[in-house]
């Protein structure tokens, strides 16, 4: 049970926590912690006796609770690069959906600013590789087709993370 990584109910975690679990076949209630864990006791026993027959189940139960509307619309505003911004969109999708490189191509594009499809020919990407090398290597001229895109602005991020605390 050492080897399961524990979790503390941070949204802002999730993503790497569900991915590091998600090829586990055996799950245990007692690796979540604070948070995490008083939801799950707060959870009517009848159904927490269901959610423990898998890992599938269980995750299924997290994602509905923790990745609400509210956290994806927090999420779009965490990606300062273009390829945090792609980064932070594929482990949200490769989390949640089961997708071909082509999907998953084609779900980033649609919520990237409309003027990437200048640079990114996503029609001659072979792979989610070739993709996330090509956004790394047009970075600088991505951020300066729109430097508006939500994902860029750390600094409105980091005021915003300031004024809640």
């Amino acid at each position: 049970m050492s080897n399961v990584p524990t979790w503390d109910g941070n949204g802002d975690t999730i993503i790497n926590w569900l991915l590091k679990v998600n090829n586990l076949s055996l799950w245990s209630k007692s690796r979540l912690t604070r948070e995490a864990e008083r939801w799950y006791y707060s959870l009517p026993f009848p159904y927490r006796i269901q959610l423990e027959q898998s890992w599938g189940l269980l995750c299924k139960a997290i994602i509905n609770y923790y990745m609400n509307r509210l956290w994806w619309e927090r999420q779009k505003d965490k990606a300062h690069a273009a390829t945090q911004y792609y980064i932070r969109k594929s482990e949200m999708l490769n989390t949640t959906f089961d997708l071909l490189d082509s999907e998953l191509i084609a779900q980033v594009m649609n919520s990237a600013p409309a003027a990437w499809s200048t640079v990114l020919t996503t029609q001659l990407y072979q792979s989610t590789v070739e993709f996330q090398s090509s956004i790394r290597y047009h970075e600088d001229q991505l951020l300066r087709l729109d430097p508006n895109f939500k994902g860029w602005n750390l600094n409105a991020y980091e005021s915003r993370l300031a004024q809640e605390r």
